[in-house]
């Protein structure tokens, strides 16, 4: 053991005394060439170290740019959705005489399972009045039944109270919409033998209190006699899906 502390001992020494001997450029590149073989590979891992943390933040930092111009991009897009949607909806004025479109979003609903109600960002401060009809792109949503400053409440079709006079347009068959508990639409009290079908499509009629006519309901599924075998109804698919609409129009008569 101590035979082995000398040996090291001697080794140090013979090393200082070499690095001792010259000149002084001379004792510089003997340090510059021990340094190179000794310090290399621990200033290569600092170094390879300090490029892989760099790169990592460069990384991260692009990481954070990409997603918000995703971001971004999605909100764009949506814009440019909702653009088309609201364009839609205007060109529906084109059949709908004497009625000025009001736009509006859908921002609540009162029943998630019939959507029984649905809310929209106007009201009072837009002149939205009550019992004024609501649309969408595809056809009828409801009415106007309740009216505040900067929203109102809408009875859609698929209220157990709702109530419209409509007409089929192929044969011109008069009826009554109703909806029953379970939010379904039906075409009632409708004469027995009238001219009516499967896929006959129903609009609203000039028997509506607040419809104007021509607006679009849905389609005929299926037909039946009443228990009283005293008329006929038909159920109705409607042409609107209430859950995936997100603007309507509230249509306003003209003075």
């Amino acid at each position: 053991m101590a035979f082995k502390k000398n040996l090291i001992f001697y080794i140090f020494l013979i090393i200082s005394i070499i690095f001792m001997a010259g000149k002084s450029e001379d004792r510089i590149k003997k340090a510059q060439f021990v340094g190179s073989i000794f310090f290399l590979p621990y200033t290569a891992s600092l170094t390879y170290v300090n490029s892989y943390t760099e790169l990592v933040d460069k990384v991260v930092n692009l990481e954070k740019r990409v997603f918000k111009l995703q971001s971004e991009n999605r909100v764009l897009q949506e814009k440019l959705e909702r653009s088309k949607r609201v364009e839609d909806l205007l060109d529906t004025k084109v059949s709908l005489d004497n009625e000025i479109i009001e736009i509006a979003e859908i921002i609540g609903t009162g029943s998630f399972f019939y959507y029984q109600t649905i809310m929209i960002n106007v009201g009072l401060n837009d002149s939205v009045k009550k019992n004024q009809p609501v649309v969408a792109v595809d056809g009828l949503v409801g009415e106007i039944v309740s009216v505040y400053p900067t929203y109102s409440v809408v009875q859609t079709f698929r209220n157990k109270y709702f109530r419209a006079g409509a007409i089929t347009e192929r044969g011109r068959v008069n009826g009554i919409l109703e909806t029953s508990l379970h939010g379904n639409l039906y075409l009632r009290k409708i004469k027995i033998g009238c001219n009516i079908d499967i896929g006959d499509v129903v609009t609203t009629s000039k028997l509506s209190t607040n419809y104007p006519p021509g607006i679009p309901v849905g389609k005929v599924i299926s037909i039946k006699k009443t228990s009283n075998n005293m008329f006929l109804e038909a159920q109705i698919e409607p042409f609107v899906n209430i859950s995936t609409t997100e603007e309507v129009a509230v249509l306003r008569k003209n003075s």
